[in-house]
Protein backbone atom coordinates (compact mmCIF):
# COMPACT_ATOMS: atom_id res chain seq x y z
CA UNK A 1 0.00 0.00 0.00
CA UNK A 2 1.25 3.51 -0.88
CA UNK A 3 2.25 5.85 1.93
CA UNK A 4 -0.47 8.36 1.05
CA UNK A 5 -3.09 5.57 1.21
CA UNK A 6 -1.76 4.34 4.59
CA UNK A 7 -1.97 7.87 6.00
CA UNK A 8 -5.54 8.39 4.73
CA UNK A 9 -6.68 4.95 5.94
CA UNK A 10 -5.53 5.52 9.54
CA UNK A 11 -6.45 9.21 9.60
CA UNK A 12 -10.04 8.90 8.40
CA UNK A 13 -10.62 5.87 10.59
CA UNK A 14 -10.64 8.26 13.58
CA UNK A 15 -11.39 11.79 12.33
CA UNK A 16 -14.11 13.59 10.43
CA UNK A 17 -13.61 16.19 7.71
CA UNK A 18 -14.61 19.15 9.91
CA UNK A 19 -12.30 18.23 12.80
CA UNK A 20 -9.17 20.32 13.34
CA UNK A 21 -5.63 18.91 13.33
CA UNK A 22 -2.44 19.93 15.13
CA UNK A 23 0.68 18.29 13.69
CA UNK A 24 3.90 18.01 15.71
CA UNK A 25 6.36 19.33 13.11
CA UNK A 26 10.08 19.06 13.88
CA UNK A 27 11.18 19.74 10.30
CA UNK A 28 12.82 16.31 10.08
CA UNK A 29 12.17 13.74 7.36
CA UNK A 30 9.15 12.00 8.92
CA UNK A 31 7.14 15.06 10.02
CA UNK A 32 7.96 16.81 6.70
CA UNK A 33 6.45 13.93 4.71
CA UNK A 34 3.40 13.85 7.00
CA UNK A 35 2.89 17.62 6.78
CA UNK A 36 3.15 17.43 2.98
CA UNK A 37 0.45 14.74 2.84
CA UNK A 38 -1.85 16.66 5.21
CA UNK A 39 -1.43 19.70 2.96
CA UNK A 40 -2.47 17.58 -0.07
CA UNK A 41 -5.54 16.29 1.81
CA UNK A 42 -6.47 19.87 2.74
CA UNK A 43 -6.01 20.92 -0.90
CA UNK A 44 -8.42 18.15 -1.91
CA UNK A 45 -10.81 19.52 0.78
CA UNK A 46 -10.74 16.22 2.68
CA UNK A 47 -9.43 18.06 5.77
CA UNK A 48 -10.66 21.46 6.89
CA UNK A 49 -8.24 22.94 9.45
CA UNK A 50 -4.53 22.23 10.04
CA UNK A 51 -2.11 23.89 12.44
CA UNK A 52 1.50 22.90 13.08
CA UNK A 53 3.63 23.21 16.19
CA UNK A 54 7.44 23.34 16.15
CA UNK A 55 9.21 22.89 19.50
CA UNK A 56 12.78 24.16 19.40
CA UNK A 57 15.05 22.38 21.92
CA UNK A 58 17.74 25.07 21.47
CA UNK A 59 20.40 22.34 21.75
CA UNK A 60 22.07 22.89 18.40
CA UNK A 61 23.80 25.91 16.88
CA UNK A 62 21.48 25.29 13.89
CA UNK A 63 18.27 25.52 15.98
CA UNK A 64 17.22 28.93 14.68
CA UNK A 65 17.91 28.04 11.02
CA UNK A 66 15.77 24.87 11.49
CA UNK A 67 13.04 27.02 13.00
CA UNK A 68 13.21 29.35 10.00
CA UNK A 69 13.01 26.36 7.64
CA UNK A 70 9.76 25.26 9.36
CA UNK A 71 8.35 28.79 9.11
CA UNK A 72 9.16 28.89 5.38
CA UNK A 73 7.53 25.49 4.66
CA UNK A 74 4.38 26.31 6.65
CA UNK A 75 4.18 29.70 4.95
CA UNK A 76 4.33 27.95 1.53
CA UNK A 77 1.58 25.53 2.58
CA UNK A 78 -0.39 28.39 4.23
CA UNK A 79 -0.56 26.39 7.45
CA UNK A 80 -0.43 28.38 10.74
CA UNK A 81 2.69 27.50 12.77
CA UNK A 82 3.19 27.74 16.54
CA UNK A 83 6.84 28.14 17.57
CA UNK A 84 7.79 27.22 21.13
CA UNK A 85 11.18 26.96 22.86
CA UNK A 86 12.09 24.61 25.70
CA UNK A 87 13.22 27.08 28.37
CA UNK A 88 14.17 24.62 31.07
CA UNK A 89 17.86 23.78 30.91
CA UNK A 90 18.33 20.05 30.51
CA UNK A 91 21.78 18.66 31.18
CA UNK A 92 23.14 16.55 28.35
CA UNK A 93 23.88 12.90 29.08
CA UNK A 94 21.32 12.84 31.89
CA UNK A 95 18.27 10.99 30.52
CA UNK A 96 18.00 13.82 27.99
CA UNK A 97 15.60 12.15 25.54
CA UNK A 98 13.02 11.36 28.23
CA UNK A 99 13.23 14.85 29.75
CA UNK A 100 12.78 16.51 26.34
CA UNK A 101 9.81 14.26 25.55
CA UNK A 102 8.10 15.28 28.82
CA UNK A 103 8.76 18.97 28.07
CA UNK A 104 7.33 18.61 24.54
CA UNK A 105 4.16 16.97 25.84
CA UNK A 106 3.69 19.75 28.43
CA UNK A 107 3.98 22.41 25.72
CA UNK A 108 1.62 20.60 23.32
CA UNK A 109 -0.93 20.04 26.11
CA UNK A 110 -0.89 23.78 26.79
CA UNK A 111 -1.19 24.80 23.10
CA UNK A 112 -3.66 22.23 21.73
CA UNK A 113 -7.24 23.47 21.33
CA UNK A 114 -10.20 21.78 23.00
CA UNK A 115 -11.30 19.44 20.17
CA UNK A 116 -8.10 19.53 18.12
CA UNK A 117 -6.49 16.19 17.18
CA UNK A 118 -2.76 15.75 17.62
CA UNK A 119 -0.96 14.07 14.71
CA UNK A 120 2.60 12.77 15.10
CA UNK A 121 5.02 11.23 12.59
CA UNK A 122 6.10 8.16 14.59
CA UNK A 123 6.84 5.32 12.15
CA UNK A 124 7.52 1.58 12.23
CA UNK A 125 11.24 1.93 12.99
CA UNK A 126 10.41 4.18 15.97
CA UNK A 127 7.99 1.51 17.18
CA UNK A 128 10.63 -1.23 16.97
CA UNK A 129 13.23 0.99 18.66
CA UNK A 130 10.78 1.44 21.55
CA UNK A 131 10.32 -2.33 21.68
CA UNK A 132 14.08 -2.93 22.05
CA UNK A 133 14.36 -0.17 24.68
CA UNK A 134 11.44 -1.68 26.63
CA UNK A 135 13.08 -5.13 26.58
CA UNK A 136 16.32 -3.53 27.78
CA UNK A 137 14.47 -1.88 30.70
CA UNK A 138 12.69 -5.13 31.59
CA UNK A 139 9.22 -3.65 30.88
CA UNK A 140 6.04 -5.71 31.03
CA UNK A 141 3.38 -6.15 28.35
CA UNK A 142 2.33 -2.47 28.52
CA UNK A 143 5.89 -1.32 27.82
CA UNK A 144 6.55 -3.68 24.91
CA UNK A 145 3.09 -2.96 23.41
CA UNK A 146 4.59 0.31 22.25
CA UNK A 147 2.65 3.10 20.55
CA UNK A 148 -0.90 2.67 19.27
CA UNK A 149 -2.14 4.15 15.98
CA UNK A 150 -4.81 5.95 18.05
CA UNK A 151 -4.93 6.86 21.72
CA UNK A 152 -6.19 9.51 24.12
CA UNK A 153 -3.88 12.48 24.66
CA UNK A 154 -5.21 13.94 27.94
CA UNK A 155 -8.70 15.13 26.82
CA UNK A 156 -7.75 15.10 23.09
CA UNK A 157 -6.90 12.35 20.56
CA UNK A 158 -3.47 11.42 19.23
CA UNK A 159 -3.14 9.67 15.85
CA UNK A 160 0.03 8.21 14.29
CA UNK A 161 -0.68 7.73 10.55
CA UNK A 162 2.87 6.48 9.76
CA UNK A 163 3.07 3.88 12.53
CA UNK A 164 3.06 0.94 10.05
CA UNK A 165 5.43 2.58 7.54
CA UNK A 166 9.17 1.83 7.39
CA UNK A 167 11.70 4.67 7.57
CA UNK A 168 13.27 3.73 4.21
CA UNK A 169 9.85 3.98 2.49
CA UNK A 170 9.34 7.45 4.00
CA UNK A 171 12.77 8.47 2.67
CA UNK A 172 11.98 7.13 -0.83
CA UNK A 173 8.65 8.98 -0.83
CA UNK A 174 10.35 12.27 0.17
CA UNK A 175 12.93 11.97 -2.65
CA UNK A 176 10.26 11.08 -5.22
CA UNK A 177 8.04 14.04 -4.21
CA UNK A 178 10.89 16.55 -3.85
CA UNK A 179 10.18 17.20 -0.15
CA UNK A 180 12.89 19.12 1.75
CA UNK A 181 13.73 18.38 5.39
CA UNK A 182 16.26 19.09 8.15
CA UNK A 183 19.13 16.75 8.99
CA UNK A 184 20.08 16.77 12.67
CA UNK A 185 23.68 15.59 13.12
CA UNK A 186 23.00 14.65 16.76
CA UNK A 187 21.01 11.67 15.41
CA UNK A 188 24.39 10.10 14.56
CA UNK A 189 25.65 10.35 18.15
CA UNK A 190 25.52 6.73 19.33
CA UNK A 191 25.94 7.72 22.99
CA UNK A 192 22.14 7.98 23.13
CA UNK A 193 20.36 4.61 23.42
CA UNK A 194 17.90 5.23 20.61
CA UNK A 195 20.63 6.30 18.17
CA UNK A 196 22.73 3.27 19.14
CA UNK A 197 19.81 0.94 18.34
CA UNK A 198 19.00 2.82 15.11
CA UNK A 199 22.55 3.17 13.76
CA UNK A 200 24.34 0.07 15.11
CA UNK A 201 21.89 -2.65 16.21
CA UNK A 202 19.19 -2.47 13.52
CA UNK A 203 21.51 -2.57 10.48
CA UNK A 204 23.12 -5.76 11.86
CA UNK A 205 19.75 -7.36 12.69
CA UNK A 206 18.33 -6.52 9.26
CA UNK A 207 21.46 -7.83 7.55
CA UNK A 208 21.08 -11.15 9.39
CA UNK A 209 17.25 -11.22 9.26
CA UNK A 210 15.88 -8.94 6.48
CA UNK A 211 12.31 -9.21 7.82
CA UNK A 212 13.22 -8.31 11.41
CA UNK A 213 11.32 -4.95 11.46
CA UNK A 214 8.22 -6.65 10.04
CA UNK A 215 8.27 -9.54 12.55
CA UNK A 216 9.02 -7.12 15.39
CA UNK A 217 5.92 -5.15 14.36
CA UNK A 218 3.88 -8.37 14.41
CA UNK A 219 5.05 -9.13 17.97
CA UNK A 220 4.08 -5.60 19.08
CA UNK A 221 0.64 -5.99 17.54
CA UNK A 222 0.10 -9.31 19.37
CA UNK A 223 1.15 -7.63 22.64
CA UNK A 224 -1.31 -4.79 21.99
CA UNK A 225 -4.13 -7.29 21.43
CA UNK A 226 -3.19 -9.17 24.61
CA UNK A 227 -3.04 -5.93 26.58
CA UNK A 228 -6.57 -5.03 25.44
CA UNK A 229 -7.87 -8.44 26.52
CA UNK A 230 -6.12 -8.17 29.92
CA UNK A 231 -7.63 -4.70 30.41
CA UNK A 232 -11.12 -5.91 29.57
CA UNK A 233 -10.89 -8.87 31.96
CA UNK A 234 -9.30 -6.91 34.82
CA UNK A 235 -11.47 -3.77 34.67
CA UNK A 236 -14.34 -5.24 36.74
CA UNK A 237 -12.04 -6.36 39.55
CA UNK A 238 -10.12 -3.08 39.40
CA UNK A 239 -13.34 -1.11 39.98
CA UNK A 240 -14.08 -3.27 43.05
CA UNK A 241 -10.60 -2.53 44.45
CA UNK A 242 -10.85 1.22 43.86
CA UNK A 243 -12.26 3.35 46.69
CA UNK A 244 -14.21 6.58 46.15
CA UNK A 245 -11.08 8.64 47.00
CA UNK A 246 -9.02 6.71 44.39
CA UNK A 247 -7.13 4.72 47.04
CA UNK A 248 -6.99 0.91 46.83
CA UNK A 249 -8.91 -1.44 49.13
CA UNK A 250 -6.45 -3.96 50.62
CA UNK A 251 -9.16 -6.45 51.66
CA UNK A 252 -10.33 -6.80 48.03
CA UNK A 253 -6.74 -6.87 46.72
CA UNK A 254 -5.86 -9.78 49.00
CA UNK A 255 -8.54 -11.93 47.38
CA UNK A 256 -6.81 -11.67 43.97
CA UNK A 257 -3.93 -13.74 42.61
CA UNK A 258 -0.48 -12.20 42.73
CA UNK A 259 -0.46 -11.74 38.92
CA UNK A 260 -3.85 -9.98 38.91
CA UNK A 261 -2.83 -7.88 41.89
CA UNK A 262 0.21 -6.66 39.91
CA UNK A 263 -2.02 -5.67 36.96
CA UNK A 264 -4.37 -3.77 39.31
CA UNK A 265 -1.44 -1.94 40.94
CA UNK A 266 -0.12 -0.85 37.52
CA UNK A 267 -3.60 0.34 36.46
CA UNK A 268 -3.98 2.24 39.71
CA UNK A 269 -0.59 3.97 39.42
CA UNK A 270 -1.49 4.91 35.84
CA UNK A 271 -4.78 6.61 36.84
CA UNK A 272 -2.81 8.44 39.53
CA UNK A 273 -0.79 9.86 36.58
CA UNK A 274 2.50 8.62 37.95
CA UNK A 275 5.44 7.37 35.90
CA UNK A 276 5.16 3.67 35.11
CA UNK A 277 6.66 1.64 38.01
CA UNK A 278 9.33 -1.02 37.70
CA UNK A 279 8.70 -4.73 38.32
CA UNK A 280 10.75 -4.43 41.56
CA UNK A 281 8.55 -1.55 42.84
CA UNK A 282 5.33 -3.50 42.14
CA UNK A 283 6.79 -6.55 43.88
CA UNK A 284 7.72 -4.48 46.94
CA UNK A 285 4.23 -2.92 47.16
CA UNK A 286 2.74 -6.41 47.04
CA UNK A 287 5.06 -7.93 49.68
CA UNK A 288 5.83 -5.03 52.01
CA UNK A 289 2.49 -3.18 52.06
CA UNK A 290 -0.42 -5.34 50.91
CA UNK A 291 0.74 -8.62 52.51
CA UNK A 292 2.60 -7.23 55.51
CA UNK A 293 0.44 -7.62 58.60
CA UNK A 294 3.24 -6.95 61.10
CA UNK A 295 4.47 -3.49 60.11
CA UNK A 296 1.79 -1.12 58.79
CA UNK A 297 4.31 1.75 58.59
CA UNK A 298 6.22 0.32 55.59
CA UNK A 299 6.76 2.74 52.71
CA UNK A 300 7.61 2.15 49.03
CA UNK A 301 8.98 5.21 47.21
CA UNK A 302 8.17 5.76 43.52
CA UNK A 303 8.82 8.92 41.45
CA UNK A 304 9.66 11.04 44.53
CA UNK A 305 6.37 10.01 46.16
CA UNK A 306 5.50 7.36 48.73
CA UNK A 307 3.00 4.52 48.76
CA UNK A 308 1.70 3.78 52.26
CA UNK A 309 -0.98 1.79 54.05
CA UNK A 310 -3.71 3.25 56.28
CA UNK A 311 -6.17 0.84 57.89
CA UNK A 312 -7.54 -1.22 54.98
CA UNK A 313 -6.35 0.96 52.09
CA UNK A 314 -3.19 2.16 50.34
CA UNK A 315 -2.54 5.47 48.61
CA UNK A 316 0.19 7.62 47.02
CA UNK A 317 1.42 10.76 48.76
CA UNK A 318 4.11 13.37 48.17
CA UNK A 319 7.19 13.32 50.38
CA UNK A 320 7.29 16.43 52.54
CA UNK A 321 10.23 17.62 54.62
CA UNK A 322 9.70 17.61 58.39
CA UNK A 323 7.75 20.83 59.00
CA UNK A 324 6.62 20.14 62.58
CA UNK A 325 8.80 22.94 63.99
CA UNK A 326 8.05 25.44 61.22
CA UNK A 327 6.27 28.66 62.25
CA UNK A 328 4.88 31.05 59.62
CA UNK A 329 4.01 34.54 60.89
CA UNK A 330 0.88 35.84 59.18
CA UNK A 331 1.53 39.59 59.27
CA UNK A 332 -1.56 40.51 57.23
CA UNK A 333 -4.16 37.92 58.31
CA UNK A 334 -6.99 39.44 56.26
CA UNK A 335 -4.97 38.89 53.06
CA UNK A 336 -4.29 35.42 51.59
CA UNK A 337 -1.21 33.52 52.80
CA UNK A 338 0.74 31.12 50.57
CA UNK A 339 1.93 27.97 52.37
CA UNK A 340 5.27 26.21 51.65
CA UNK A 341 5.82 22.81 49.95
CA UNK A 342 2.78 23.13 47.60
CA UNK A 343 0.35 22.96 50.54
CA UNK A 344 -1.87 25.61 48.97
CA UNK A 345 -2.86 28.87 50.65
CA UNK A 346 -5.14 30.35 53.34
CA UNK A 347 -7.65 33.06 52.55
CA UNK A 348 -10.70 34.87 53.91
CA UNK A 349 -13.62 32.90 52.55
CA UNK A 350 -17.32 32.61 53.50
CA UNK A 351 -17.28 28.80 53.13
CA UNK A 352 -14.38 28.19 55.56
CA UNK A 353 -13.93 27.84 59.34
CA UNK A 354 -15.86 30.41 61.40
CA UNK A 355 -13.38 31.49 64.06
CA UNK A 356 -12.65 34.25 66.54
CA UNK A 357 -10.95 37.33 65.05
CA UNK A 358 -7.43 38.12 66.34
CA UNK A 359 -6.96 41.17 68.54
CA UNK A 360 -4.82 44.02 67.24
CA UNK A 361 -1.86 43.18 69.48
CA UNK A 362 -1.97 39.39 68.88
CA UNK A 363 0.60 37.66 66.67
CA UNK A 364 -1.14 35.41 64.13
CA UNK A 365 0.87 32.37 63.02
CA UNK A 366 0.55 29.07 61.19
CA UNK A 367 2.17 25.98 62.71
CA UNK A 368 2.07 22.26 62.00
CA UNK A 369 2.08 20.70 65.47
CA UNK A 370 0.45 21.08 68.87
CA UNK A 371 1.01 18.79 71.87
CA UNK A 372 -1.72 20.25 74.10
CA UNK A 373 -5.04 18.63 74.92
CA UNK A 374 -7.84 20.67 73.33
CA UNK A 375 -11.60 20.94 73.47
CA UNK A 376 -13.15 21.15 70.01
CA UNK A 377 -16.68 22.04 68.91
CA UNK A 378 -18.99 19.03 69.08
CA UNK A 379 -16.96 17.23 71.80
CA UNK A 380 -17.87 16.88 75.49
CA UNK A 381 -14.32 16.95 76.87
CA UNK A 382 -10.70 17.74 76.06
CA UNK A 383 -8.77 15.32 73.84
CA UNK A 384 -5.29 14.96 72.37
CA UNK A 385 -5.07 16.06 68.73
CA UNK A 386 -3.91 12.57 67.73
CA UNK A 387 -7.18 11.09 69.10
CA UNK A 388 -9.24 13.75 67.27
CA UNK A 389 -7.50 12.97 63.97
CA UNK A 390 -8.07 9.23 64.51
CA UNK A 391 -11.78 9.82 65.14
CA UNK A 392 -12.01 11.99 62.01
CA UNK A 393 -10.28 9.19 60.04
CA UNK A 394 -7.39 11.41 58.88
CA UNK A 395 -4.36 9.29 57.84
CA UNK A 396 -1.10 9.78 59.76
CA UNK A 397 0.80 10.97 56.65
CA UNK A 398 -1.68 13.85 56.13
CA UNK A 399 -1.71 15.13 59.71
CA UNK A 400 1.61 17.01 59.62
CA UNK A 401 0.47 18.90 56.51
CA UNK A 402 -2.59 20.48 58.18
CA UNK A 403 -2.05 24.16 59.07
CA UNK A 404 -2.78 25.05 62.73
CA UNK A 405 -3.86 28.63 63.38
CA UNK A 406 -2.42 30.29 66.51
CA UNK A 407 -2.97 33.69 68.15
CA UNK A 408 0.19 34.22 70.21
CA UNK A 409 0.51 30.79 71.92
CA UNK A 410 -3.21 30.05 71.83
CA UNK A 411 -4.35 27.27 69.49
CA UNK A 412 -7.42 28.45 67.54
CA UNK A 413 -8.11 26.00 64.69
CA UNK A 414 -6.83 23.15 62.55
CA UNK A 415 -7.92 24.81 59.32
CA UNK A 416 -10.30 22.78 57.20
CA UNK A 417 -10.64 20.18 59.98
CA UNK A 418 -11.86 21.52 63.35
CA UNK A 419 -12.13 24.64 65.52
CA UNK A 420 -11.23 24.92 69.21
CA UNK A 421 -14.18 25.60 71.52
CA UNK A 422 -14.33 29.08 73.11
CA UNK A 423 -16.56 30.70 75.73
CA UNK A 424 -17.26 33.92 73.82
CA UNK A 425 -20.87 34.43 72.75
CA UNK A 426 -21.53 34.42 69.00
CA UNK A 427 -21.18 37.88 67.53
CA UNK A 428 -20.49 38.43 63.83
CA UNK A 429 -18.23 41.41 64.58
CA UNK A 430 -15.92 39.21 66.66
CA UNK A 431 -15.69 36.35 64.15
CA UNK A 432 -14.27 35.87 60.66
CA UNK A 433 -14.36 32.97 58.19
CA UNK A 434 -11.20 31.58 56.56
CA UNK A 435 -10.43 28.59 54.31
CA UNK A 436 -7.42 26.41 53.66
CA UNK A 437 -7.31 25.93 49.91
CA UNK A 438 -5.28 22.76 50.10
CA UNK A 439 -3.13 20.73 47.75
CA UNK A 440 -1.75 17.70 49.59
CA UNK A 441 -1.62 15.24 46.67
Amino acid sequence: MKIEDKISKILFKYIKKQESILIAYSGGLDSSVLLHELFILKKKQLIKNIRAIHINHLFSSHSISWENHCKKVCNTYKIPLIIKHIDKKIKKKSNTEEKLRIQRFKIIKKEILKKEILITAHHLNDQCENFILSVKRGSGITGISGMYEYKKFFSNKIIRPLIYTKKKNIYQFAIKNNISWIEDKSNKNNYYDRNFIRNVIFPKLEKKWPNFIKTCSRTIKICQENEKIINLLSNKIFKKCLNIDNSLNIDVLKKQTRELCSIILRKWIKIKKEKFPSYISINRIYKEIIYNNKNYKNIVFINKKKIMRYKNKIDIFPVFPNIKKKIIIWNTPFNSLKLPYHLGYIEKNISGNRILKPKKNEIVSIRFQCSKKIWILGEKKEKKIKKIFQKLNIPAWQRNCIPFLFYNEKFISALGVFTVKNKIKLNNKKFWTISWIKKIV
